[in-house]
């Protein structure tokens, strides 16, 4: 079977992919806890490409690429505190960029260290994917931990 026909063949059942950014949960728009002159960011899910499917430990997994994009008036940028190098986990601070100056704020987010070949810190909670099927539920993915680099220009 060729790859476009495969492609599509995945993709019947599957009319949506649907990214939702988070944007760290805590990290609100305007109006929610911001200050007027606040540079904010706006994050924003390309649409995903290379679909394909893996069969990992007798299970089928829909895999695909997307970039995450921000287009916001003000840079993207977290950074994590733990108590102890024991813990797994970060709090994460958001660094708010505003015409006076900057400010960081405490988040509900939270950063886990990933050593499953990345070995480095993963975003949790930043987006969630559902698979969408006519009359079915939603079918929420398990992944919920996500890298970012500030390495794509977007416009």
């Amino acid at each position: 079977m060729t790859q476009p026909r495969r492609l599509r063949r995945l993709a019947l059942p599957v009319l949506v992919v649907q990214m939702l950014v988070l944007a760290l949960g805590a990290m609100a728009p305007a109006g929610a806890g911001a200050i007027h002159d606040d540079r904010l960011p706006d994050l924003r899910m390309l649409t995903p490409r290379e679909f394909h499917t893996q069969t990992y430990a007798g299970q089928r997994r829909l895999r695909f690429s997307t970039i995450m994009v921000n287009v916001g008036q003000g840079p993207f940028e977290v950074r994590g505190r733990r108590s102890s190098t024991s813990s797994s986990l970060m709090s994460i601070r958001q660094r708010i960029y505003t015409d006076s100056g900057i400010r960081d704020r405490l988040t509900d987010a939270v950063m886990k260290y990933t050593g499953d070949g990345h070995d480095h810190w993963h975003v949790q909670r930043i987006a969630r994917y559902e698979l969408l099927r006519p009359g079915n539920k939603p079918l929420p993915s398990a992944k919920i931990g996500f890298c970012f680099f500030d390495t794509t220009a977007y416009d």
